[in-house]
């Protein structure tokens, strides 16, 4: 059963008052009459205490006129639906009732049957709002109380680069009511180490409260408007924002409050890993990978590693940069079987150089590398059976036999890539790819190349954010560079021709670009090289 509305009359003749009360059908049209009022100041009044969900209203009164009331009104944040009722017929007034809000302009005198029409059509469109703002509300509310579930997810794609943009992260953030402030950040990773004793005897519940307890704990040592990742397989991470150098001492009075309390407090051994201190939102996924890589190799419980001291220890670092990750998918996704066994021997000749335990180094590579393959392949609608790649992360093989296993993984997906090669999308992303191939040395933007396909630019930008999870720039900036590494690896070309080559009409922006992509010069690189 529909809610009765309720409605405030304003007019200054009273028979007018008593016509509209005595001829309407107001049950009928689910409406009652809450109040009346005999000019527009005591309209004013009565309806701030009444909140009536209708008002009809003469223009032309005593004290104050039916529009300065229904302004005023607005003004007060009242949501009346109004209806203007007067014997002025005259454009002004119209006009000026439609600016103020008003929902129906009705000439005195007027039939029954019109007025109860315009009430009916009032009613149904106020009736109908109100339930759409209540909806909308209710789905508010719900979003407010879920945000919290929504945090950890949100935190973890930031951390494994899902965001391309800067302005992406921040909007994102905002939506979940997040504070991400600070000039710079960087990721400080907790690991507990022996929760298979502690958690084997206690209900998952205590399991639970135990992890809260830590989190809890953490984000009270750590400062104001850090943020979490949640536990996931007993490591979690924190996005800390700094606004100056890290203070590596005050940062370890941090970390030794974690570790104190997870030892003391809960009986449980735990590692401490913290990276390197970025200065943009989307560069968080290389703290992120500093802080596991650190946490990865501790061997003593209770340790508070950093990455910049790490690397003091471990010169060689195993960790496919984007850049690889992004050419070898290009190379998969366009069939290119030559270009992706160049790929694959490069990786593998990378991971050749561990002297020993070369599992527990590359493994969890192989295994990013397999996950950002898989999300791609995903995105265009191919699924990859996850047997074959836990079959193709299987411990206790040779190097030899994880290489050999990954070109037959590779091919495997070549002929699922095949099902899809009549996609209209998936003939874009080759045609662009391929276009880009073939003209990275020129200064080629998105409108040039839909120029080109015959398409929208928008099109292209949508279609091709959605596969790859970046912008088109930021591709072949990537690409360009990734091209560059080939170039200086090959000792013929000096620094200002590569730069050329790749189309950089200046060297030292192609050094600034250059560094912000691979995190050293063209200079650095070739010596690191030689």
């Amino acid at each position: 059963m529909q809610k009765v509305l309720n409605v405030l009359i304003v007019d200054d003749e009273h028979y007018v008052i008593e016509g509209l009360k005595k001829h309407i059908d107001w049950q009928r049209l689910g409406l009652n009459i809450i109040g009346e009022a005999s000019d527009g100041q005591s309209g004013y009044e009565k309806a701030m205490i009444l909140h009536p969900d209708i008002i009809i209203t003469d223009i032309y009164m005593p004290e104050m006129d039916g529009l300065e009331m229904i302004s005023r009104l607005k003004e007060e944040g009242l949501s009346s639906y109004c209806i203007v009722y007067s014997g002025y017929d005259d454009f002004e007034y119209a006009k000026q009732s439609i600016s103020c809000g008003v929902l129906d302009y009705l000439l005195k005198p007027s039939f029954n049957e019109e007025i109860e029409e315009t009430l009916d059509t009032t009613a149904k469109r106020f009736r109908k709002e109100r339930n759409n703002r209540l909806e909308i509300e209710k789905i508010r509310s719900r979003f407010e109380e879920n945000k919290k579930m929504l945090l950890p997810q949100f935190v973890w794609e930031l951390l494994t680069g899902r965001y391309p943009d800067n302005e992406e992260c921040r909007e994102r953030s905002d939506i979940l009511g997040l504070n991400i402030s600070g000039k710079s950040w960087f990721v400080m990773g907790l690991a507990l180490l022996n929760t298979f004793k502690k958690f084997s005897t206690v209900s998952i519940e205590e399991q639970f409260l135990i992890l809260y307890q830590i989190i809890s704990t953490a984000e009270k040592v750590l400062p104001e408007k850090t943020i979490s990742s949640g536990f996931h397989e007993n490591s979690c991470y924190f996005i800390i924002p700094v606004d100056k150098d890290n203070d590596q001492k005050r940062i370890l009075q941090w970390a030794h409050s974690i570790v104190a309390f997870c030892l003391n407090n809960l009986d449980i051994q735990s590692a401490i890993g913290v990276g390197q201190q970025v200065d943009c939102l989307i560069d968080l996924p290389k703290s992120y990978r500093n802080a596991s890589i650190c946490i990865r190799d501790c061997r003593d419980n209770n340790l508070v590693v950093f990455y910049s001291e790490f690397r003091k220890f471990h010169p060689l670092e195993v960790h496919l940069p984007d850049t690889e990750s992004t050419m070898l998918i290009n190379d998969i996704i366009s069939g290119n079987h030559e270009d992706t066994k160049k790929q694959i021997d490069g990786i593998f000749q990378k991971l050749s150089a561990i002297p020993s335990g070369w599992d527990n180094y590359t493994l969890p590579v192989l295994f990013e590398l397999l996950g950002t393959i898989s999300t791609s392949l995903l995105k265009m609608g191919v699924e990859i059976d996850s047997q074959k790649i836990l079959d193709l992360v299987e411990k206790n093989q040779t190097l030899a036999q994880t290489r050999n296993r990954l070109l037959e993984f590779i091919d495997y997906l070549f002929d699922l890539l095949k099902d899809k090669q009549n996609s209209k999308n998936y003939k874009i992303i080759q045609m662009v790819i391929e276009f880009v191939r073939e003209n990275y040395g020129r200064n080629i933007t998105l409108n040039i190349i839909a120029d080109e396909l015959h398409m929208s630019p928008n099109y292209i930008s949508t279609v091709f954010s959605k596969h790859y999870g970046m912008s088109f720039s930021k591709y072949f900036t990537n690409f360009r560079i990734e091209k560059a590494k080939d170039f200086l690896n090959s000792g013929k070309y000096r620094i200002y021709e590569v730069a050329d080559k790749v189309g950089f009409n200046n060297t030292e922006y192609f050094s600034k670009v250059f560094k912000e992509v691979v995190g050293v010069t063209p200079s650095t690189f070739l010596q690191n090289f030689s």
